[in-house]
Order: structure tokens, then sequence, then C-alpha cells
């Protein structure tokens, strides 16, 4: 079950569709494009957002967040940005085990913290609508086939 608030109605907790969901996370995207567009950070999309894009030209119908991935580099660039920048983007909030010892995941997510998600399976962290985001490491071309004595 997915139950979201606003952050000034915490304690009035609604139910929400999946639909609406997608559409705070198209929101949320459109930022995070925004920023990456600005700074000349690439990503890509990946998993079910990278399905949903490809099959339904937008999202798969139970897809409840936004995966993304960047280059090493440029990933380390996004969150040096996000942490020196926080005060131009009040309501993102990046989890990661640096920002946030009890985050229980390896990987980061990028929440907007203009809403709550209480989910029955995971602890409270404060996370509201997120984004996951991948780094990568680039693999090196190589032209000559790899010969073994």
């Amino acid at each position: 079950m997915i139950k979201i608030s606003k952050q000034h109605e915490k304690n009035e907790m609604r139910k929400i569709q999946m639909t609406e969901k997608q559409e705070l996370l198209l929101q949320l995207f459109r930022e995070v494009d925004a920023i990456c567009k600005k700074h000349n950070l690439r990503y890509v999309m990946a998993g079910g957002t990278l399905i949903g894009v490809l099959r339904n030209e937008g999202f798969i119908p139970w897809d409840d967040d936004v995966d993304i991935m960047m280059p090493r580099r440029d990933y380390d660039r996004f969150l040096e940005y996000m942490k020196i920048h926080r005060e131009e983007y009040p309501d993102l909030r990046i989890f990661n085990l640096e920002e946030c010892k009890e985050y229980p995941y390896m990987i980061t997510r990028i929440s907007d913290d203009r809403y709550i998600i209480k989910m029955e399976n995971e602890k409270p962290y404060g996370m509201g609508v997120f984004i996951d985001i991948y780094p990568y490491l680039s693999l090196i071309h190589i032209s000559e086939p790899t010969r073994h004595s």
C-alpha cells in the first residue's frame, strides 16, 4: 500500500492511485533532467523506466519510481552540485549512505520532500516520491581482440 501526504499534512495521509504517483514522479524527473541539461550531465533511463518509455510511451502501469544511470563522473558531479546548491532545491533530498547513515540501500535516491510516502515493507526515512540513480563505469573500447599465449 502506498500512502502519500504533503509535508504540512503529515497527519492526514491518504492512499493515492499509481497514476497520481507517476505524475509526481514525472514532475521530479523533469526537475532532475533540467539540472542535468544545465550542467551537461549525462544519464540514460534504465529498468522499468526504460521499458515504460519504449513499450508504453510513458510508465508501465505498476512502476512506482524512475530509474536512471549516470556515468560515474557525472554521478559524482551531480551529487556534489546538489550538496552545494541545496538551498536552490529545498524540496529535493539525496538519500544514500553518505547523506543518511540509517538508509539501508546501496543505491542513491533523490526524493521530493514535499511528499511523504509510507510503505508497509520499508522503514520510514521521510522519503517522498523518488528517482533511483545508479552510477556506472564506462567500458573501454577494445579495437583488437585480446590474444592469449
